[in-house]
């Protein structure tokens, strides 16, 4: 993503990326942000404790995983209303369905984050689309009271079928 950037900024100048968590790599991606010439439009927040409060002001959600379980992360951006682009990698691929609830671009490249980001900003009416289509995706698949709902029933016709 930091790669991507300098791509980005020199269609989108007024673009800012903002990075959540905390890690072992932080040092050295800000020494990266430095070396790209990019640290004044990066800002490294630390552990958010309000993720949805973050992403209530956010215009669009990056996930540049190169490896992933389910992604949470996309689906409370989802669920929030915030357009989504990730890497094309398992786990991932499970939630997004590429041009329909969200972008994939291919993992560690930046001209491919740069297309996606792109797409999103050029195209407002495909983001809404996609917006819609994520949240609606979010509220029938991974609804919290439908998945212990559906369990429940599960569990209940295993009882009776077992008697």
């Amino acid at each position: 993503m930091l790669e991507a950037l300098p791509i980005i900024l020199k269609k989108y100048p007024n673009f800012i990326l903002n990075i959540y968590g905390q890690g072992s790599l932080e040092a050295s991606l800000k020494e990266q942000a430095k070396n790209l010439g990019i640290l004044d439009k990066t800002i490294f927040h630390g552990e958010a404790l309000k993720m949805q409060d973050v992403l209530l002001e956010t215009d669009l959600f990056v996930l540049p995983s190169v490896w992933e379980g389910l992604g949470i992360a996309i689906l409370e951006a989802q669920a929030i209303g915030v357009p989504v682009i990730a890497s094309n990698v398992d786990g991932i691929k499970e939630i997004i369905e590429d041009k329909k609830n969200g972008l994939l671009f291919e993992p560690k490249n930046p001209q491919a984050i740069f297309a996606a980001v792109d797409s999103l900003l050029s195209n407002p009416e495909l983001t809404k689309q996609m917006v819609e289509q994520a949240y609606q995706q979010v509220q029938e698949k991974f609804n919290l009271h439908k998945i212990v709902n559906e369990y429940e029933s599960l569990y209940f016709e295993l009882v009776k079928n077992k008697i």
